[in-house]
């Protein structure tokens, strides 16, 4: 089966509509009994780009390596278990994902 997420609504950009299908469309049809899988393809992939100063970078002391695994670290998935309780369970686990500027964003 294939289909199309659209909207005439101009709150619903391109990017907006590939997020919707990601994590609410997807889980969604993940939870009908007997289907294996989802698979989405196409859409923009959401990507942050930072800008490093080097006069700054250096005034803390950082080297670019520091900054790069602060990144990677900050946006790490973790494995987990299934927590059963009676006759359901729950997956238990990390999602680290960066959704805005400010989750990467300097403190100064």
């Amino acid at each position: 089966m294939f289909y199309t997420l659209s909207s005439t609504n101009p709150k619903y950009d391109v990017m907006e509509l590939k997020t919707l299908n990601d994590w609410l469309v997807r889980n969604q049809l993940k939870s009908v009994p007997n289907l294996v899988e989802v698979n989405i393809f196409g859409g923009p992939t959401r990507e942050y780009q930072v800008q490093i100063d080097p006069a700054k970078l250096v005034s803390y002391g950082l080297s670019l390596s520091q900054v790069e695994q602060a990144l990677a670290a900050n946006n790490t998935n973790a494995g987990g278990r299934i927590h059963r309780t009676r006759a359901a369970g729950s997956d238990v686990r990390a999602v680290g994902l960066m959704a805005t500027t400010d989750d990467i964003a300097p403190p100064w």
